[in-house]
């Protein structure tokens, strides 16, 4: 079990950070209007398409799994670029709303087909069977460990 264990952490230590470098440099190749955005205001940026109306800094930092403070940082820097706009909560005056702007949406829009050619240029290498196979261990693997643990409150 050891040995096995040895051989998980140095595959996803590998994978992980071949992964991330090769992200960031297709997300830091985006640029609008002189402006780019990190890898980290790209996921935040997806989280907001992915809510659909808007949503608060606390529902983004649940959805993102990382705390408040981690995330007013993302915030901050999105909105001073123009990327993202904040709205007063129509229910509750003290809350703040997050929205994509335009701009937000069209640099998002741009680091999405830099993200997809990039993960189709690694699927094409692995080839059609073994890239489904590796779809429905990681669909296994959400389901079973990340979801599991969200909902038993480990994280």
């Amino acid at each position: 079990m050891e040995q096995m264990l040895d051989r998980f952490i140095d595959g996803y230590t590998r994978t992980y950070l071949f992964a991330l470098k090769e992200i960031d440099q297709a997300i830091e190749e985006v640029e609008i209007d002189g402006k780019r955005i990190s890898t980290e205001q790209f996921f935040v940026l997806r989280e907001l398409k992915r809510a659909g109306e808007g949503v608060s800094a606390t529902e983004l930092s649940n959805r993102l799994n990382v705390n408040k403070s981690a995330i007013t940082a993302k915030i901050k820097n999105l909105t001073e670029k123009g990327f993202l706009l904040r709205t007063q909560n129509k229910e509750d005056k003290r809350a703040v709303i997050l929205k994509m702007s335009a701009s937000g949406l069209e640099i998002f829009q741009e680091c999405e087909q830099q993200m997809k050619r990039l993960i189709n240029r690694w699927l094409s290498l692995f080839g059609k069977e073994n890239s489904e196979k590796l779809m429905t261990l990681y669909d296994q693997l959400v389901e079973t460990v990340i979801d599991g643990e969200m909902q038993g409150g480990r994280h």
